[in-house]
């Protein structure tokens, strides 16, 4: 079998310290943002705001991240992440033995604009989220 190429001259677009084990990471289908669960020391799930490109960290203005909302609960590394099918749901498993549902994005709307958390859309941002801050 013949090995997949990288692309022409790969580099890394940004690089962004969490503070925290990070355990997975998933693409939002309907907006851009993306959830990270996190082990040792906040056992979170965090939202994340993307605002890089294809573009080097150099020349991206401002942090590529931004924290939309973290969502605790987990007492223990959170291992598991998954979406459902409609984009709007991720459920969540850790080492405490309980899997958590979040409804953590909206649908995508007819037209085909995603709506994000608290109704931000893939080109907008924050919205309800974040009068959330952190949901324990």
């Amino acid at each position: 079998t013949e090995r997949p190429s990288a692309p022409p001259n790969p580099h890394l677009l940004s690089s962004y310290d969490t503070g925290s084990q990070v355990c997975n990471l998933l693409w939002s289908l309907n907006t851009n943002e993306l959830v990270s669960t996190h082990g040792y020391s906040q056992n979170a799930i965090v939202v994340w705001k993307y605002r890089g490109g294809t573009k080097p960290a150099a020349a991206v203005a401002g942090p590529p991240l931004e924290e939309i909302v973290s969502l605790t609960g987990h007492t223990y590394r959170v291992l598991y992440l998954a979406m459902s099918p409609e984009g709007d749901v991720i459920v969540t498993g850790a080492g405490d033995e309980t899997l958590r549902f979040w409804n953590a994005f909206k649908r995508r709307k007819e037209d085909g604009e995603g709506v994000g958390v608290g109704g931000s859309s893939a080109r907008g941002g924050g919205g309800v989220v974040r009068e959330w801050g952190t949901i324990r």
